[in-house]
């Protein structure tokens, strides 16, 4: 891969709008070597001063897709139809226009399109098409629409949206693969619009999945000259980044890349997540006064954004909050747990089909409910959650949801289906945590129910009898003699005197 600081000026033009018949640069040559660069707006000025031509549409059309200015790609087209009378004939206009309607939610007219449209001619034109089938639900065809293609004149952009196709059957494996070969392509040819979100796909894969080749791929790109126009694909590789240096116990290094990441953060949202993660990290190190400012910065993001306004991914922010505000604050987590629920992910955003968003919100769910001693809800929603992502192969928040599970049944089983991860980055929460439950045993008072948990304080701090609890708890002292007999099973003593050592003991 070319190291950073090579020019893009001497990748090889091979577009129709590169040269005319003479052999003589065209004068969108600039203009095309500016949107490679993803340099968007710059892209779109020079544009602004050539004559309109079929060239120049075909060129637009894609930098306002890729930039995603979708619904002007789409009133481009309409506006030029009455100029260039044959433009609704030309493949790659009309499979653009197609991926544009589609992901701005107009499915049933871009189907339309693509079936008015002629068949896939290049690989650009099958890229758009996929894209659009991608948009409406259909990764079946849209893979149909790749494989078109001859293997060996698949571009960056085929394997990029291949990647996403085998995504949502749950083959990450392939779709690992396709993104690597995807991403050596783009750096061969000095597209850092493809090499950029191909990049940023792999970053977030790489943090779901733990994946040490594909952590390792995604700190060690240089290939990119970052414009302002890809900030949000350096924002995410940044988080990944320092999530990598987290999960190795390296909390400075990670401080230091979030602190980039916030330089560059552009929206309110995008500063919550940087305060979330630096939250995480800062549970990780047992600090938990930076933890708790760390989340009054991510409430007072929050509090910025229009939620109702939200394009639907940025349900995932929300639930983070919620996963990380359960361990200061359960109410609060539970408002924004409820807040969660009513954002509305459009139908034509794939993330709404996705069964990730429900494992992601039972996650979040699964903490919350702990947290107020719901153990069975917590079990619940724990139990579906790690079923899915281990299915999708992410493998932290699996082994996270199974040292809770063990944290709260005290089934073996949990902790070993999360012994492979832990150790495999031992200085992580992860390995810390896991490490503590295997030396001590699962903490006794988080497998009790809250009222238990309730009997235990007040035979501890305040030494009251049978019947003075079931007074103090509008209880009969029957009942309390039920709960007192299960709590003695659950420290492995047989009466209130051994209960009391057995808590000095435990420093509980």
């Amino acid at each position: 891969m070319r190291r950073r600081g090579q020019a893009l000026e001497s990748a090889k033009v091979t577009h129709v709008w590169a040269s005319d018949s003479s052999g003589c640069a065209s004068p969108l040559v600039d203009a095309y070597v500016l949107f490679r660069r993803g340099a968007f707006a710059a892209a779109l000025d020079a544009l602004a001063y050539q004559s309109l031509s079929r060239e120049r549409v075909r060129l637009e059309t894609q930098v306002l897709y890729w930039c995603g200015r979708r619904k002007d790609a789409v009133t481009l087209i309409a506006n030029v139809g009455r100029v260039i009378s044959d433009i609704d004939r030309d493949p790659l206009v009309q499979a653009i226009l197609a991926a544009c309607l589609a992901s701005t939610g107009d499915v049933k007219t871009s189907l339309d399109v693509l079936d008015g449209a002629a068949a896939a001619v290049d690989d650009d034109v099958a890229c758009y098409r996929a894209s659009a089938r991608l948009a409406a639900g259909d990764y079946v065809r849209a893979l149909s629409e790749l494989d078109s293609i001859n293997e060996t004149d698949r571009s960056e952009m085929n394997w990029f949206f291949r990647g996403w196709c085998l995504a949502f059957q749950r083959n990450i494996r392939s779709q690992l693969d396709c993104l690597y070969v995807g991403l050596q392509l783009a750096s061969d040819r000095g597209n850092c619009i493809i090499a950029a979100r191909t990049l940023r796909v792999l970053a977030a894969l790489a943090r779901e999945t733990v994946d040490t080749d594909a952590i390792a791929c995604v700190e060690g790109y240089d290939d990119i000259q970052w414009t302002h126009d890809l900030a949000d694909e350096r924002f995410s590789v940044l988080r990944t980044t320092a999530w990598a240096h987290a999960m190795r116990g390296q909390h400075l290094l990670a401080g230091e890349e979030l602190a980039e990441a916030f330089s560059i953060a552009a929206t309110p949202y995008q500063q919550m997540l940087v305060h979330l993660d630096r939250a995480w990290i800062a549970a990780a190190s047992r600090e938990g006064v930076h933890q708790r400012i760390e989340l009054g910065e991510a409430r007072r993001c929050a509090r910025s954004i229009e939620w109702d306004a939200v394009k639907g991914e940025e349900v995932g922010g929300l639930l983070l909050l919620a996963r990380l505000m359960s361990d200061v604050d359960v109410d609060l987590a539970i408002g924004y747990l409820d807040q969660a629920d009513k954002v509305a992910v459009p139908a034509h955003i794939s993330f709404a089909h996705d069964e990730r968003l429900r494992a992601f919100r039972d996650e979040a769910a699964a903490f919350v409910c702990a947290a107020r001693h719901s153990r069975r809800k917590a079990e619940r929603h724990a139990t579906a959650a790690i079923v899915i992502f281990e299915r999708y192969g992410y493998r932290w928040r699996a082994a996270n949801l199974a040292l809770l599970l063990f944290r709260l049944s005290g089934g073996q089983q949990w902790l070993q289906r999360a012994k492979a991860d832990a150790e495999t980055f031992p200085r992580s929460f992860l390995g810390v945590e896991y490490k503590r439950l295997a030396t001590l045993g699962r903490n006794v008072p988080e497998r009790l129910t809250r009222r238990q948990n309730e009997i235990v304080t007040l035979i501890k701090d305040e030494g009251l009898a049978t019947e003075a609890i079931a007074a103090r708890l509008s209880m009969s002292p029957n009942t309390v003699r039920i709960h007192k007999q299960r709590i003695y099973r659950a420290f492995a003593v047989t009466g209130e005197y051994q209960l009391l050592a057995k808590l000095r003991e435990d420093g509980l």
